[in-house]
C-alpha cells in the first residue's frame, strides 16, 4: 500500500501555529502527510531518507516579503469594501459562525505580535521553491505564499494595502465575507466550480506586476488580484485568501483536494 503523498508546509520560526495546525488537517483530510518547515527545521527535514521529500509544497501565509526582492513602489487603489455573504448557505453559515472565533482566537493565542519582514524565511522559501521548480512538484501559495511566488517569478507587489481598505473588526476578515471573481478559462475555476466566491481576509499586500509566466485569475470586484497560476507548470496556484480557515466550505477544501491528486501523480511518476 502507497504511503501517503509527503507536503512540506512553510511558516514562520516564532508564531503561525494556528495556521499550521488548520493546514495539516485540510492536507490530512484530503489524503496527504504534512510537515512543517521552518528556518531552525529546514536542515533536519531536509537530512531525512529520500522517502520524506515532498511530493508537493505549500507556501504558507505570514509576515511581508522583504521588498528588496521586487523593488517597487504602492500606487493608488480605489478603496475596497468587504460586506457579508447574506447567500452562504444556511447550514454552512452556522458551522462558520462557530468556526470563524475558534480560529481567530487560535490565531491571537498563538500570535508572535507584529513582524514587519521575515528575512530568514524569504531565504528559505525561496530555496525550497527554486527546489520545487526544479522538480516540477505542486505547488500551492497561500496569502503571502502567492505573493512570493509572483515575486520570484519577477513579479511586483503592493506593499500595503491597509490605508485602501475599510474592513469590519479584525476577527470578522476570518469569515469569507469578500466577493471574488474567477475567470472561467483558469485552473483555479476548474477547481472550486464557481465563478464568484466569497473569502476572508487577512492580508495586507496583493500582487501588482505578474511575475513572469504568472497569470491573474482571480480578482476582487473592485480589482486588486486575488489569485494566480502558472497556466504551463503542472500545478501552481496562489491565492489571497485563508482556505485552511474555512474547511466548512465544499469548493475550499477542493484546493486541497487537488493539490494531493497532484502530489500523487508526481510520487508515482518518480517512482516509475
Amino acid at each position: 500500500m502507497q504511503k501517503k503523498p509527503v507536503v512540506w508546509v512553510s511558516g514562520p520560526e516564532k508564531g503561525g501555529t494556528a495556521a499550521w495546525l488548520a493546514t495539516r488537517f485540510a492536507v490530512r483530510r484530503s489524503g496527504g502527510k504534512a510537515v512543517r518547515i521552518t528556518p531552525a527545521t529546514f536542515e533536519k527535514v531536509r537530512r531525512k531518507t529520500p522517502a520524506d521529500a515532498p511530493h508537493a509544497l505549500i507556501l504558507g501565509g505570514g509576515a511581508d516579503i522583504d521588498p528588496g526582492r521586487y523593488e517597487d513602489l504602492i500606487t493608488d487603489l480605489k478603496n475596497i469594501r468587504t460586506e457579508p455573504d447574506r447567500n452562504e448557505p444556511r447550514k454552512q453559515r452556522w458551522i462558520t459562525l462557530l468556526l470563524a472565533p475558534f480560529f481567530g482566537l487560535l490565531r491571537k493565542a498563538f500570535s508572535a505580535g507584529s513582524i514587519g519582514v521575515d528575512l530568514a524565511r524569504d531565504d528559505l522559501e525561496w530555496r525550497i521553491l527554486q527546489d520545487a521548480v526544479s522538480r516540477q512538484i505542486p505547488v500551492l501559495g497561500i496569502c503571502r505564499g502567492a505573493q512570493l511566488l509572483n515575486v520570484f517569478h519577477n513579479g511586483t507587489l503592493y506593499q500595503d494595502l491597509a490605508s485602501y481598505y475599510r474592513e469590519r473588526a479584525k476577527i470578522t476578515t476570518i469569515y469569507p465575507r469578500k466577493a471574488v471573481r474567477l475567470e472561467k478559462e483558469s485552473r483555479l475555476y476548474h477547481i472550486i466550480g464557481e465563478e464568484i466566491i466569497r473569502v476572508n481576509s487577512l492580508h495586507n499586500q496583493a500582487v501588482k506586476r505578474p511575475g513572469d509566466g504568472i497569470r491573474v485569475v482571480a480578482r476582487e470586484l473592485d480589482g486588486v488580484a486575488q489569485g494566480i497560476e502558472n497556466p504551463v507548470y503542472p500545478f501552481m496556484v496562489g491565492i489571497q485568501w485563508h482556505p485552511e480557515y474555512l474547511p466548512q466550505v465544499p469548493s475550499q477544501r477542493q484546493l486541497f483536494d487537488e493539490l494531493i491528486r497532484y502530489a500523487i501523480l508526481h510520487r508515482d511518476n518518480e517512482q516509475e
